[in-house]
């Protein structure tokens, strides 16, 4: 109760400032009773964060070489302000769990290969590609924010729904985007792909969003299976699905019916219906639409897009090969990729990475870096499958089974798209995986 009391005090002397002393002294107070709100109430700087992955990529800011967006300014304030409390405060600033280490150990590896990237590439190219590390960097510290901000279960369910709300709203976003904004042939010069009658939302990147959806509605599964299933969680499924389906994303897709069976595999004596459910729903979507059909024919041949991948794996894999040990340095493909005459436009959003998160992260860091990754991920599914087989609390146990379908969904996925170094991707998972670990933990 106290907190609202000082806000409605910081409202009140703001209202003053503006009336007698203009409004730079408004815009100061009001900066101080943010970082104020954020500091008291971290179930604010989740909401906060949430609605900067919502905004996507609709405001970007240039900077050094690169681009900022909504969620990047959002994010630095909520992560100083949790940090400045935990200082201040002289509180952990994480659980120990078996996620940590290998990704501290990725960390330092990332930073070694920015280093020894200056070794053959200009300074200013490799402090431009650092700018990500520090925004990986950045991200990752959701991870550390979600886990040590939670103080019960409640809290979890109330994070858990908002990032399912999130989704949803990301979804209907789309649904206005197909209606208003069906052609995005006039954001090339911008440097976005020219999608025609696919479900772009606020991201403008139909293959990505897909990924996120696939994800999403992988948890929400989970949690009809092991859970009771509600009007809400039908509700969202069924939101994710078609807004899924409407990306015409065959990787989204692939991605989701390989993460859909890893689920029921796990639960097989009780999920014969949703088996039945699922395939019922594809062969629906299948038949009904002559465009998801041209799309899933794609899956079988090699169209223009497939083949595009084909010369992007390609690509990297000849990179990979001359730098296996070190790499070229965090995200300094894009120039290396153009010294070498592999792309035309370093300036293309896609030239930073490759259409697999797998391989970049190789050709990137190199070998080390490549095992440190899939660690990583190892000690993800690990901390899961603990939670999964922990039946003390439905929820709990559902958490769990949804994380181990959504990670093997988004690696299927990061095989086609470079979806597992996408922030907007990454923050949902960091602060999945920020539930998870708290759960983990709490019950060792």
């Amino acid at each position: 109760m106290h907190n609202y009391l000082g806000l409605a005090i910081l409202i009140f002397l703001a209202s003053a400032a503006v009336a007698v002393l203009g409004p730079w002294i408004f815009l100061a107070i009001l900066a101080a009773g943010v970082f104020w709100f954020l500091v008291e109430i971290p179930l604010v700087g989740i909401i906060v964060l949430l609605l900067g992955i919502i905004a996507g990529q609709i405001v970007r800011i240039p900077i050094g070489g690169g681009t900022i967006v909504v969620s990047d300014l959002i994010l630095f304030a909520v992560i100083f302000a949790w940090t400045f409390k935990k200082i201040v405060k002289r509180e952990a600033l994480f659980i120990p769990n078996p996620i940590n280490l290998p990704l501290i150990i990725l960390d330092v590896i990332m930073a070694l290969s920015l280093v020894w990237a200056l070794v053959f590439l200009p300074r200013g190219e490799v402090i431009s590609g650092s700018l990500y590390f520090f925004r990986f960097l950045a991200y990752q510290m959701i991870f550390f924010f979600i886990q040590t901000s939670i103080k019960d279960i409640k809290q979890i369910k109330q994070i858990f729904s908002l990032v399912i709300g999130a989704g949803v709203v990301l979804s209907i976003l789309g649904f206005v985007q197909l209606i208003i904004f069906p052609d995005f042939s006039s954001m090339v010069p911008e440097g976005w792909d020219p999608h025609i009658g696919r479900l772009l939302s606020t991201w403008f990147d139909p293959n990505l969003l897909g990924g996120l959806f696939a994800f999403l509605a992988l948890l929400v599964i989970a949690q009809m299976l092991v859970e009771k299933a509600r009007l809400w969680h039908i509700a969202s499924f069924s939101i994710f699905i078609t807004a899924l389906l409407l990306t015409f994303s065959r990787s989204s897709l692939v991605a989701f019916v390989f993460g859909f069976f890893v689920i029921i595999i796990l639960t097989i004596k009780r999920s014969w219906w949703m088996l039945g459910l699922g395939i019922g729903i594809l062969i629906i979507a299948f038949l009904s639409s002559p465009r998801i059909q041209e799309r899933m024919e794609g899956i079988l041949t090699i169209d223009v897009t497939a083949q595009k991948r084909v010369e992007s794996w390609s690509n990297i894999l000849s990179l990979s090969g001359g730098n296996l040990f070190f790499g070229t340095g965090f995200n300094t493909l894009r120039f290396v990729q153009f010294e070498e005459g592999l792309i035309t436009n370093s300036e293309e959003h896609s030239a930073g990475g490759s259409d697999s998160s797998l391989l970049t992260i190789l050709a990137t860091t190199g070998i080390f870096g490549l095992l440190a990754f899939i660690w990583l991920m190892a000690s993800a599914v690990f901390v899961s499958l603990k939670i999964f087989k922990n039946k003390d609390i439905d929820f709990n146990s559902a958490l769990g089974l949804g994380i181990i379908g959504g990670l093997a969904s988004l690696f299927i996925h990061s095989q086609f798209v470079n979806s597992l170094l996408y922030p907007h991707i990454l923050a949902i998972v960091w602060m999945i995986l920020g539930i998870g670990v708290w759960i983990y933990k709490i019950k060792q």
